[in-house]
């Protein structure tokens, strides 16, 4: 009978001991899990952070496209103009120069026109009343027309220089690798 009671007090503190252990594991795995439940509400607080940062970097992005697409369309709009505005100006400078050619010619006229009534008729000729030739309304219209199409044009240019430039269109490519447009520099 000592014996089995010897055996069984041992066999209750081996299983006393074994609680014990299990009590200690059990105690440590709470600890942990109380450290993983922490940091997986951490990580679900930083989730939703980014998510919303997503989502307004997202609606930032569209309006930022949106402002691109805007811009793109002023300038190329700007560019048109800076474009019509260079033909203007170069009809304008043709018109300029075709009434530069008639005011000298013009002069040259009125000069050979003043030496020969400074030099009389001949005899027996008689005398003839001074041909004056008019000067076409082409140099007045010009003359008045360089200024403000030189405003607009300086105006216009200082639009695009503003602005960004859009990437290079094939036609530009090809401009650039088979010749050159017959465009004004602009400055």
């Amino acid at each position: 009978e000592r014996e089995i009671i010897a055996e069984c007090v041992r066999q209750v503190k081996d299983t006393a001991d074994d609680v014990r252990d299990l009590h200690e594991k059990t105690s440590e795995r709470e600890v942990l899990t109380s450290e993983h439940s922490a940091e997986l509400s951490r990580l679900r607080e930083q989730n939703s952070r980014l998510e919303h940062s997503h989502d307004r970097l997202v609606r930032e992005k569209q309006d930022l496209q949106g402002v691109l697409l805007e811009t793109r369309s002023k300038q190329d709009e700007l560019s048109s103009q800076v474009s019509d505005l260079q033909a203007q100006y170069m009809e304008c400078v043709g018109l300029f120069r075709e009434a530069s050619k008639e005011l000298s010619l013009y002069r040259r006229h009125t000069s050979f026109s003043r030496i020969a009534d400074l030099a009389g008729p001949e005899e027996g000729e008689p005398r003839q009343p001074q041909q004056q030739t008019t000067i076409t309304t082409t140099t007045g219209a010009a003359a008045a027309m360089m200024p403000s199409l030189s405003q607009e044009l300086e105006t216009a240019n200082r639009h695009v220089i503003a602005t960004p430039a859009p990437p290079p269109s094939p036609v530009s490519r090809d401009a650039d690798a088979g010749g050159r447009l017959d465009r004004p520099p602009v400055t």
